[in-house]
């Protein structure tokens, strides 16, 4: 099971992009959406019972979320994103992280 914990809830349309993704970076689909297990095709095309068990977001989603979704992420965004979850770390400013860290 993946956990990321994430210093404030603006990060989540930043880590969402990058896990809904994955299916189109490795030439699966032609759009995000239209890989069938992610939650971005359930929201559109899924029916009562999936649409049920997705979770609200706890931010407002991006203008043009679709648009937004499809395009390439920065590379700063992807890098840090993978860094985090090699090491296992939090996702998040620097200082953030660290002193989380330190708790641990």
């Amino acid at each position: 099971m993946l956990v990321v914990w994430f210093i404030t809830f603006s990060i989540v349309p930043i880590f969402t992009r990058y896990v809904e993704r994955n299916a189109k970076i490795a030439g699966l689909v032609k759009k995000a959406e239209d890989w069938k297990w992610s939650s971005a095709h359930m929201y559109l095309y899924g029916n009562e019972k999936q649409k049920k068990i997705l979770s609200p977001w706890p931010v407002e989603k991006p203008d043009n979320y679709l648009d937004w979704l499809n395009q390439s992420q920065p590379t700063e965004d992807v890098e840090n994103i993978k860094f985090a979850l090699k090491r296992n770390r939090p996702y998040g400013e620097y200082d953030w992280v660290n002193r989380l860290v330190s708790n641990f």
